[in-house]
């Protein structure tokens, strides 16, 4: 019990240094306010059901971190929003970000990610994985659905997926931003961020542009990963290592250059081109720092170009068609783990280059309004082209079957509005034809009573299929395809204009769930059987005069519970101190996890990775006026204020042990419109 009341006197410290600020001006209380949660509740969501409906509306549990949270808790790119987002697993060893959502937790590959409603999957192992190459300069808001979405956007589309709303001419105001950003931490971390857009509207069309580049150090964990506390196995080979001049490193960038045009062709079509860049380079974090002491780095580029066309005719039917066309590329390069092999040790290198998605995707939307129904039809083709891994270890030529495939789509999904609009009945299917399994069908449901104006409830149902990737065919062809259902029960309500709030309660049954188990088999993926999942999840966003803020509780009880704790909860409070600054603080806590570990003598054995509770706080400015040089604004900001040493379990294997989490660190942000 005494876990519990620790974070929550976080929060009330943090709650209470808001409060005892002086009072400043008493008019214009919300200027640094521009999204109310009366205007958030209406807020237009697509990626839930491929239609703009108003957030409270949707049939599905989503929730939403708009710009203005991103500013207001000091959040710069796609991990920190998932960090606080009710339902997410989450896990970082200071690489490619761990965890999942609900319950089942890995490496996101149970999760797909959308950039603007497209796909953004890493193509080679067909999951979200997510490095620095999600700044979020240029994001409008980030959508977080929790459960199957596979009706829509693909029978794998397991346990939930991600998208992000960039900014563009439709939806933000034009003009020129650039931010720069300087960080500081403790054990050496260091961080160097620059970001430009510029947004240009003319008529009938409009043009944005991207640009980012971020330099990280995270940090020098060399003391660390010599204990005990961080792994038994090879500690004496860390210690050769450090001893012989490779100090531990973990250098990182990540960029992403984005252009997006778009024309209306007439009063009722219009038609969208875009090119993004993305991409990372890692330095490995801590799960492999024998790796880190010579010149270990991952590199991950993607390049998604797209375009698409829309037409609405007198009837309000509407005919879309978007292709995009996604290449990618996956290189590792590393060291032998051996001083003995030489000085540094040789050179290894795995590289996938340049693989190749085309996704073509045909809807049609019947909008009846007079009987209030919305039928979306919609025929989705996708052709996979993976080139064939090089491994100096390892030959891939049972991979070659896998490599190139396809498959084609069918979807439907029907909305029908009865009695007055009190109830909503969505019901969804997907067929989905692959070369490579065949044909397989999923389908998704929702309910809604519409209690009164301010509240709703809905019983939700979903089906979702995951096929084994490429990586994980190539330990073991034999995989079996995953499945699950996820039913659940959502309240929603918003008494008043000040409070919102959203109850769900869920149960989720996965069959065939694909692991990895990287030291009992060498990397071998396997199907490990059956896995459920019940959990309560409660998200409430408030505003009070000088004060706004939101919070959330997660309960959830899995039938495998390693890596996944039962309770955690986040909170965060933003005060105006006047009409020119305003203070937020962001806590979290995670109760302590069970993780499966190697002891002493090399064998398995459950141990306990601690609560986790952090309190960061941030100071941000309005944007002062500059005169004919635009405007500038500042955001400071403390993570991790109180220092507290932190650690995050492994959920890929019992080696190592834990992950330590960065300490404090101090973040300045200048930003300049013009």
């Amino acid at each position: 019990m005494r876990s519990l009341c620790f974070p929550a006197s976080f929060v009330l410290c943090c709650f209470l240094s808001l409060v005892c600020q002086p009072l400043g001006a008493a008019q214009d209380l919300n200027r640094l306010y521009t999204l109310s949660l009366a205007q958030l509740a209406m807020l237009k969501v697509t990626s839930a059901t491929k239609r703009s409906q108003p957030l409270n509306q949707i049939p599905a549990t989503v929730y939403v971190f708009t710009e203005d949270d991103f500013n207001r808790y000091g959040f710069s790119d796609l991990k920190d929003v998932l960090k606080f987002t009710s339902g997410v697993e989450y896990g970082y060893a200071h690489s490619w970000l761990q965890g999942g959502q609900r319950g089942f937790t890995g490496v996101w590959s149970q999760t797909r990610i959308l950039i603007d409603g497209r796909d953004a999957d890493e193509t080679s192992s067909n999951q979200a994985h997510i490095t620095h190459q999600y700044p979020l300069y240029n994001v409008k808001r980030v959508e977080v659905i929790q459960g199957p979405a596979s009706s829509l956007y693909g029978a794998d589309v397991f346990v939930g997926l991600i998208n992000i709303v960039t900014k563009n001419s439709s939806n933000s105001a034009p003009g020129h931003k650039l931010s720069l950003s300087y960080g500081r931490g403790q054990d050496e971390q260091e961080s160097r961020q620059i970001n430009y857009s510029w947004i240009h509207k003319a008529g009938d069309w409009g043009l944005s542009l991207h640009a980012s580049y971020l330099d990280l150090e995270e940090p020098d964990f060399s003391d660390y990963v010599v204990t005990t506390d961080y792994s038994f196995a090879d500690r004496q080979l860390r210690e050769d290592f450090l001893a012989a001049g490779y100090p531990y490193k973990d250098d990182n960038e990540g960029y992403n250059l984005m252009v997006h045009y778009q024309k209306s062709l007439d009063a009722s079509s219009g038609l969208e081109v875009g090119v993004d860049q993305r991409g990372s380079r890692d330095g490995g974090g801590i799960e492999n720092p024998e790796l880190i002491y010579t010149n270990f780095q991952e590199t991950q580029d993607q390049t998604r170009a797209y375009i698409s066309y829309r037409k609405i005719r007198e009837n309000g039917d509407k005919l879309s068609f978007d292709y995009q066309f996604e290449r990618e590329r996956t290189v590792y390069d590393f060291n032998w783990r051996s001083l003995e092999l030489g000085d540094p040790p040789p050179l290894l290198s795995f590289a996938q280059e340049w693989g190749r998605l085309k996704t073509y995707t045909l809807q049609y939307d019947v909008d009846n309004r007079e009987l209030n129904n919305y039928l979306i039809l919609g025929l989705n083709y996708k052709d996979l082209d993976l080139s064939k891994p090089e491994f100096q270890l390892s030959t891939f030529d049972a991979l070659i079957p896998f490599l190139d495939h396809k498959v084609k789509s069918l979807f439907v999904q029907d909305q029908q509005a009865f009695w007055q609009e009190q109830f909503l009945l969505t019901l969804g299917a997907r067929y989905d034809d692959s070369d490579l399994y065949g044909g397989i069908t999923t389908v998704r449901g929702a309910l809604q009573y519409n209690i009164n104006q301010h509240s709703s409830l809905k019983l939700l149902y979903g089906e979702a299929y995951r096929e084994p990737t490429v990586f994980e065919l190539s330990t073991n062809d034999a995989l079996d395809p995953s499945d699950i259902t996820t039913t659940e029960l959502v309240y929603d309500g918003r008494p008043n204009e000040n409070i919102s709030y959203k109850f769900s309660i869920y149960h989720s049954e996965a069959k065939n769930i694909i692991a990895e188990d990287r030291q009992a088999t060498d990397g071998v993926a396997r199907n490990i059987g059956k896995k459920d999942a019940d959990g309560v999840e409660l998200m409430l966003r408030w505003l009070l005069k000088r004060y706004q803020g939101f919070a959330w509780f997660n309960y959830v009880d899995v039938s495998e519970q390693l890596d996944v704790a039962d309770i955690k909860l986040a909170a965060g409070v933003t005060r105006t101190l006047d009409n020119d600054w305003q203070l937020s603080a962001v806590a979290k806590y995670t109760g302590a996890v069970d993780t499966e570990a190697f002891n002493r003598d090399a064998e398995r054995e459950n141990v306990e990775v601690d609560s986790y509770h952090t309190l960061d706080i941030i100071l941000k400015s309005k944007a002062f006026d500059l005169g004919n040089a635009g405007r500038a604004s500042l955001t400071a900001t403390i993570k991790n204020a109180f220092n507290h040493k932190n650690f995050y379990s492994n959920p890929r294997g019992p080696d190592p042990i834990k992950f330590l989490d960065q300490g404090r660190s101090f973040t300045l942000q200048a930003s300049f419109s013009f």
